[in-house]
């Protein structure tokens, strides 16, 4: 819809989204929608570099994401995340990841997941 949206105007839908937002995180979390829509697994991937981007390290969100997206879904987000950033996923998660320090991420998340739902 937005391709189409984007045909029959001639301008780009972040136009659109600027001059009808009232504010800055509207306008951000329209784009994400539009963004998502268009590439679930670019969005995705996007999702993962930011979290490994971020000071220190979102080892939640990152975790998350990947146990949220199982099999082919993975791959897909993996295939992207190459396309976006010129290296694996596997690659960027090593060369950045204190795997004690996530173990005990898991560990903690697992731990509080247990709590909430008990």
């Amino acid at each position: 819809i937005f391709d189409m949206y984007e045909d029959k105007y001639r301008r780009p839908i972040q136009v659109a989204i600027e001059n009808q937002c009232q504010s800055k995180i509207e306008a951000e979390c329209f784009q994400d929608i539009v963004e998502y829509t268009r590439s679930p697994f670019g969005y995705q991937a996007k999702i993962l570099r930011q979290a490994l981007d971020k000071k220190p390290i979102d080892y939640i969100a990152l975790v998350r994401t990947i146990i949220g997206h199982e099999g082919k879904g993975l791959c897909e987000i993996k295939l992207e995340y190459s396309k976006l950033y010129d290296e694996s996923l596997d690659q960027t998660i090593e060369n950045r990841i204190d795997m004690a320090h996530i173990k005990k991420v898991i560990f903690y998340d697992n731990c509080n997941w247990r709590r909430l739902t008990v």
